[in-house]
């Protein structure tokens, strides 16, 4: 291991106490003199005074050269941790930690910190690391997480007595910050988690995943839909957008021949204007995964074409196949593939192998997609791929 050398002597003790509560079991911490790193003698006098005078308290002891240099230190030891802190003034981490844990459990009030999470943060915090991006020195950062996380889990446990709302009324109402679920995102869902297992438990699923099936999104959607819709025959239009509380309005002018739903918005579009002219078949954009009430509306419209007559059409990767999946469930097992095959000799990634995030069935329209992804084929992106109309049989 290399050696730790300093020119500056508060630098070099901080350094000891540092790798101290990284490492409480070590008895055999060093540091060094930068021999070559000090600019004049002043500096070396200056260095070595100060490393004797913590000596001299009892922290740490010197180790000096032999015949010429036996006046030189060349190394000093830890050798008492608590006489150090005491003489630079440092809280210990394990005090701090300890307080930053009383602190916190104060200012939640009536709400409780979930023992898992006391138990990681103490374990990370006597060592002064992190949780996450949270340390003891920001501890009151986590009280806006913890109260989000409750009030996710509440969402979760009575999900039908909830109206949808938006990522920021959502955080205002619940602690008071418009903003602190968008900017904490990884630590809500993790935290809800530790309050009830249950809640966001698959971890394929991406956070705004979470919290999109639970009715939080960031912005709340339109509802962006192409099709025999009475609007857009009386407009002309190639697709319409409706508020997802407005969804029943829409009027149906003939029964739709098909139904694809499409991931992402260039491919929408482009679809829409290209391959669905004549507006027989209903394209319903999901915007990634889709919202609670994109759900909503994919379920009352897959029962209105025949069952060989749904479609989706995603990026062919990880989280295309996973929301393929997803709406698949939906439909019962129903839901064929579009332009989500691999074809021909299979590119692959230098990286080889990979580990798929979820399990999916053999029975999968996506199914040989998927096994090239865990052999390492590369991802495909829908928006590369030119629009092609789904092959729909006559009526």
């Amino acid at each position: 291991m290399s050696k730790i050398r300093f020119t500056n002597a508060r630098e070099a003790l901080e350094s000891l106490l540092d790798r101290h509560e990284a490492n409480p079991a070590s008895t055999r911490l060093f540091v060094y003199p930068d021999v070559e790193g000090f600019v004049h003698a002043h500096s070396v006098e200056l260095f070595e005074k100060q490393l004797k005078t913590a000596a001299d308290y009892g922290a740490i002891s010197l180790r000096f050269g032999q015949g010429r240099r036996r006046k030189i230190i060349e190394a000093a030891k830890l050798t008492d941790p608590d006489a150090l802190y005491d003489f630079l003034s440092r809280t210990p981490a394990t005090r701090q930690s300890a307080e930053a844990i009383s602190q916190l459990t104060r200012s939640l009030g009536s709400i409780q910190l979930p023992s898992q999470l006391r138990d990681e943060l103490l374990e990370k915090w006597q060592r002064a690391k992190q949780w996450g991006r949270y340390g003891a020195e920001n501890w009151e950062e986590l009280i806006c997480p913890i109260q989000l996380a409750h009030g996710i889990v509440e969402r979760f446990q009575h999900l039908n007595m909830h109206p949808d709302l938006d990522f920021r009324t959502f955080s205002r109402r619940i602690c008071g910050n418009s903003k602190a679920l968008e900017g904490n995102l990884a630590a809500v869902i993790a935290i809800a988690r530790q309050i009830d297992p249950t809640c966001c438990a698959d971890e394929s699923h991406a956070p705004v995943d979470h919290l999109s099936s639970l009715g939080l999104e960031k912005i709340p959607q339109p509802i962006l839909i192409s099709g025999p819709v009475r609007q857009l025959r009386d407009a002309g239009w190639s697709f319409l957008g409706v508020p997802p509380h407005q969804i029943g309005t829409i009027e149906y002018v003939t029964r739709p021949r098909a139904l694809l739903t499409i991931e992402n918005y260039v491919s929408f579009v482009r679809y829409c204007e290209e391959c669905n002219s004549s507006q027989a078949d209903i394209i319903l954009y999901t915007g990634g995964f889709p919202s609670r009430a994109t759900q909503a509306l994919f379920k009352q419209l897959f029962i209105l074409v025949p069952p060989d007559q749904l479609y989706h059409w995603g990026d062919i990767d990880f989280d295309g196949l996973r929301i393929f999946h997803f709406l698949d469930q939906l439909a019962g097992g129903q839901l064929r593939s579009h332009q989500m095959e691999i074809d021909g000799p299979v590119k692959r990634a230098a990286d080889g192998l990979r580990g798929a995030p979820f399990e999916l069935p053999e029975s999968s329209d996506v199914y040989a997609a998927y096994c090239a992804l865990k052999d390492g084929a590369i991802p495909v992106e829908q928006e590369q791929l030119d629009p092609v109309a789904i092959p729909v049989s006559p009526r």
